[in-house]
């Protein structure tokens, strides 16, 4: 039974380190599901940190856990699998550096806004992590509400403030109006539409991964106008948000 941790990736990233051996005695389907699991979890959160909704640590931790399984040797074979995944380090990749976007100025004033976010979003991870820890020694039969909506409360705050971050970092200026609300219909009726085909849904988390990651923001740097760039750019957040969905759906495929 799953402790009452409703924050999949973070839970899946702590938790598979720490599975009992058994959990590795896997055959050959097994351990090919796993892998993508693992995988598409360590993609999304190289998305999430570039967003500023994840921190290098759970990133790396991901990492680890996808290179685990690729050194893995199922039950029904003796031939190690080595991993070919380097670790992540963000902003390293000469394709990111190609599609990145111009360097804004800012101002004293918003230089001063950042470093009161920032300070802000640390003392939340702090919290965050405090109360995360409180739940992993509560048994996983003991129901912890009180809890998993705290920390559900935190990531959403620290969440909010990385948006408001990157886009005073990405436009010199404070954000004029509420972030795109496409989100809120992602739980039902997006989710409803979703393929329940593990290897479709595979296929669709890497198209929408290659959208985000390089073709949406290469167009945001190719843009001439203003409205283009918005539209991208909105493009991008709304496009996060699903990846999200979808990789949380696949988790339980």
């Amino acid at each position: 039974m799953l402790p009452p941790f409703q924050d999949r990736e973070h839970f899946f990233v702590l938790a598979i380190a720490s599975f009992p051996n058994d959990f590795w005695i896997m055959d050959e389907k097994k351990l090919l599901e796993e892998r993508i699991k693992a995988k598409a979890n360590w993609e999304l959160l190289k998305l999430r940190h570039r967003a500023g909704k994840a921190s290098s640590e759970e990133v790396e931790a991901a990492w680890r856990v996808s290179c685990k399984l690729g050194k893995h040797i199922p039950a029904s074979t003796d031939k190690v699998r080595e991993t070919t995944e380097k670790p992540y380090v963000p902003g390293a990749t000469k394709v990111e550096q190609a599609i990145a976007a111009p360097e804004v100025v800012l101002s004293p004033e918003m230089i001063r806004h950042i470093q009161e976010l920032e300070a802000q979003r640390s003392t939340l991870d702090v919290e965050k992590r405090n109360v995360s820890m409180k739940l992993q020694q509560i048994p996983a039969s003991v129901p912890c509400p009180e809890l998993t909506e705290r920390i559900m409360n935190l990531r959403r705050q620290w969440e909010e403030l990385g948006d408001r971050i990157w886009y005073v970092k990405r436009n010199g200026q404070l954000p004029e109006s509420a972030p795109p609300q496409d989100t809120a219909l992602f739980p039902t009726k997006f989710t409803a539409e979703l393929p329940r085909d593990k290897f479709e849904l595979d296929r669709m988390i890497k198209n929408m991964a290659i959208n985000v990651q390089h073709k949406w923001p290469a167009k945001v740097s190719a843009a001439k106008t203003s409205a283009k760039k918005t539209e991208y750019e909105r493009k991008i957040a709304v496009g996060l948000a699903k990846l999200e969905v979808m990789q949380a759906l696949f988790v339980t495929l």
